[in-house]
């Protein structure tokens, strides 16, 4: 299930865990390719900024049709158009007032807005270069962070770190953002822990947090996530699917969480891992983006917290603070991580009561992954593998981008294309955002249905119902007679649609390739 690590400690514990492997893990809520605030002075300014995008748009375009020469209404009617997922008519707007007003850099930063959620980022990278020589810092930095994070989103991590250098070397004390994108491209744990004293050196208010990470580091010998394969490739994991006895929200009346009831959950998809010579199932999620240890296998691994933390998951209970972990080694199948950063979860958490946490498919992004659910394996390939020769025979290649180490798809919803959702196994239904829900002309619970209830790391969570709801992914298209509606929070860097969930995804085998920017479906026979 999607989860968001609220504490930017998290955030930077799991950049340089990616720097330990040569890959990313992403940046939450990073500031990287996103539209920026519009200078104007107008109601469609503030409808902007409530996402209303709609409305703004049509505010905007009243204006411009008595006033065609409006900067400011031109940048809101880019930016509403971005946020209604209509990129392309936003890009044929965006480029040439880019060309045309050099002076006003936002037409181009939202012209490489543009072209990247419509997934050229060849192209978005481009428009972007422009940017890194303006003479304003702040813009010339925007243009490194967007380009970097573009570049890292579909697995381009030396050229990323190419021009996260260039930035770096710009000034003696660099932003928050640009720091973390330094870590995330690191090549290895000493350049991570020279950031860390730049930062600290220049940030005092931050230095806290920093400095939490920087005992992480030193917490071990060794770089993190070490990994010993027990064999040549592939590599072949099990997987099974289990179920267990948990507690779920009942609800009172107005929405309000009440009491919790015991019952059977959904089946869910788990992995072995043995650690410290103990033996546990863990959940296998490509939508998380950290590992996570129920407290219970974390005391019997014997396990001190070295720093703290915080998540976020979806839930009445909100924000949880944690503590973070060492897991001196950890064994998946035939392969063993060392040095393994780990939050902890509550072991009383509603979201379960016998598995040993969350393990995030991100792990073994070092290699190309076959997530193969009704044959129960994980088959492990080097990276760059072409999924024709893994799945053979008619497949569907999705369009993917990838943040936060977690798999998005560029989906068509509705008819309307090019719209990003995750790829996530470890939810069982998929989910459309709330916040989009109006723009995609979704209609919630038409009377038919009552408010449903779901599950999430931090306890129950309401969600409404929409009927007939067809979603494509590549060539592959999905009536869902019902699809589940709720907010799922938009802190990424780019906007989250959906959620493709298990009600799809076990109808498949999926190919996911993040070194080499590749997504497949194979549909099983029936």
């Amino acid at each position: 299930m999607r989860s968001a690590v609220k504490r930017c400690l998290a955030v930077m514990a799991m950049a340089v865990a990616g720097a330990a492997w040569g890959q990313v893990t992403g940046t939450p809520g990073a500031p990287g390719p996103a539209p920026v605030a519009a200078p104007a002075s107008a109601p469609s300014a503030d409808l902007l900024a409530s996402r209303k995008y709609a409305e703004a748009l049509a505010a905007a375009e009243l204006i411009l049709q008595k006033e065609p020469g409006n900067l400011d209404q031109a940048a809101v009617k880019i930016q509403a158009l971005l946020g209604l997922g209509r990129t392309m008519e936003a890009l044929r707007f965006a480029v040439p007032l880019s060309g045309q007003h050099p002076e006003r850099p936002q037409f181009r930063f939202l012209a490489g807005q543009a072209a990247f959620q419509e997934g050229m980022v060849p192209q978005a990278v481009q428009v972007w270069s422009a940017l890194r020589s303006n003479p304003d810092p702040a813009w010339s930095l925007l243009g490194y962070r967007a380009s970097a994070q573009a570049l890292l989103a579909v697995g381009k991590v030396a050229e990323a770190r190419n021009l996260v250098a260039e930035a770096m070397a710009k000034g003696a004390a660099p932003s928050l953002p640009l720091a973390r994108l330094a870590l995330e491209t690191a090549p290895d744990a000493a350049s991570a822990l020279g950031t860390i004293d730049r930062v600290i050196a220049s940030s005092p208010e931050n230095k806290d947090d920093w400095s939490a990470l920087k005992t992480i580091m030193a917490s071990v010998q060794g770089g993190l996530f070490a990994e010993s394969p027990a064999g040549a490739a592939p590599l072949v994991i099990p997987i099974k699917e289990k179920s267990e006895r948990i507690n779920i929200p009942a609800w009172g009346t107005e929405d309000q969480y009440a009491s919790a009831v015991t019952l059977s959950s959904g089946s869910r998809v788990t992995v072995p891992v043995t650690a410290g010579g103990k033996k546990q199932w863990m959940l296998l999620d490509s939508g998380s983006d950290v590992v996570l240890l129920t407290s219970a296998f974390a005391r019997d691994l014997g396990l001190k917290p070295v720093a703290t933390a915080e998540y976020l998951g979806l839930g009445y209970k909100g924000a949880m603070k944690s503590g973070w972990v060492v897991v001196p080694a950890l064994t998946v199948g035939e392969l063993e991580f060392k040095n393994v950063p780990a939050m902890i979860i509550d072991k009383d958490t509603d979201f379960w009561k016998e598995l040993g946490g969350i393990l995030p498919l991100s792990m073994f992004r070092r290699h190309a992954i076959l997530y193969d659910r009704r044959h129960e394996k994980l088959t492990l390939y080097p990276a760059g593998t072409q999924p024709e020769s893994v799945l053979g025979g008619t497949f569907f290649s999705l369009k993917s981008l990838w943040f936060n180490g977690q798999p998005f798809v560029l989906a068509q919803i509705k008819g309307q294309p090019n719209l990003p959702c995750l790829v996530d196994t470890g939810a069982s239904s998929t989910y459309l955002a709330a916040e989009f829900a109006q723009t995609l002309g979704v209609k919630v619970n038409s009377g038919k249905y009552a408010n449903q209830y779901s599950r999430g790391m931090s306890g129950g969570f309401s969600s409404g119902t929409a009927e007939q709801v067809e979603i494509q992914l590549g060539a592959a298209r999905f009536q869902l007679p019902t699809v589940l509606v709720t907010s799922l929070g938009q802190n990424d860097a780019m906007p989250c649609y959906g959620i493709v969930g298990r009600d799809i995804l076990d109808n498949f085998q999926v190919f996911f390739d993040y070194p080499g920017n590749a997504l497949a479906i194979k549909a099983y026979d029936r």
